[in-house]
């Protein structure tokens, strides 16, 4: 009995852990997808960026909004770039309702070229993004008016079952509540566990 019962408990851990790796193919889409946002980013192509962004954000900020705080960045003349994303890890965190969640961890450089009045700006938002990403992770290149910053970040990937597309949405814990509103909860914990 305490073998059969010794079998059946490996049986389901094995099972457990199978269930919780990504496979290969889900990493290539997953890959695929991320340089599409990375490329729509680099376009300032903010109606098709918002496609790739996971849904669920849109219940908090509507998506009408975001496309006019992305565009008014171009409008006040800055623009915005990043490099390719060096993903450190794919994390399994889990599947619920129809949707697979996994946590990306990654860097990158991103850039901010400022023109004409938004000048005036950059040593303000340069401050910013030192309290955000710390002072060793921003630098500022006064010649080409262009702020950059190499910040370590979790992006969440959420594979909609019904859509059968990955969709993003970049974790910050000092965004929490947002993250309680649109994400179960025991995916949130073990994000703020990683």
């Amino acid at each position: 009995m305490k073998r059969l019962l010794a079998v059946i408990i490996l049986t389901l851990s094995i099972h457990s852990l199978i269930a919780q790796e990504i496979s290969e193919k889900d990493k290539k889409d997953i890959s695929k997808r991320l340089d599409e946002y990375t490329q729509l980013t680099n376009k300032g192509n903010w109606k098709a960026l918002v496609e790739h962004i996971y849904p669920g954000l849109f219940t908090v900020v509507p998506k009408e909004s975001m496309i006019g705080v992305f565009s008014s960045f171009s409008s006040m003349g800055i623009k915005m770039s990043m490099d390719e994303m060096n993903v450190k890890s794919y994390e399994m965190l889990g599947k619920m309702n129809g949707e697979t969640f996994v946590a990306i961890p990654y860097t990158t450089q991103v850039y901010m070229t400022f023109s004409g009045d938004a000048t005036s700006s950059m040593e303000m938002v340069k401050e910013q993004m030192i309290l955000q990403f710390g002072v060793e992770n921003v630098t500022i290149d006064e010649d080409e008016n262009r702020l950059s910053f190499a910040p370590d970040k979790t992006m969440l990937a959420v594979y909609i079952e019904k859509e059968k597309d990955w969709y993003f949405i970049e974790y910050e814990a000092n965004k929490q509540e947002i993250f309680n509103q649109i994400v179960p909860e025991e995916i949130v914990e073990k994000l703020k566990a990683l």
